[in-house]
């Protein structure tokens, strides 16, 4: 018989967060961004939050393991959604895909 190492519910709480999708979420309006990361979490999303590309960018550098989707705001400023996503992409986005 296989005995539990830790209570049911803290077994149960490390497989979910297991299975959970992790997202980067970037937008400089504090607000939008709590909104958006309050709704994105109710779906059991686990979402780390940063205000413009830069962060974004240097998080996609040191962040392990690294989100599975990111939700970016295209008007930022510092670095903006197209500068951060030519700055994070091996192939930059053509013009007609703007």
């Amino acid at each position: 018989m296989h005995r539990l190492t830790h209570p049911p519910s803290v077994a149960l709480t490390r497989a979910l967060q297991a299975a959970r999708h992790r997202v980067l979420l970037v937008d400089d309006d504090r607000e939008l961004r709590g909104a958006t990361a309050d709704l994105l979490r109710a779906e059991a999303f686990d979402v780390t939050e940063v205000e413009n590309g830069l962060d974004a960018l240097l998080h996609l550098r040191t962040a392990l393991p690294c989100p599975d989707a990111v939700v970016l705001d295209l008007v930022m400023p510092i670095m903006t959604g197209w500068e951060f996503r030519e700055a994070s992409s091996p192939t930059p986005p053509s013009r007609a895909s703007r």
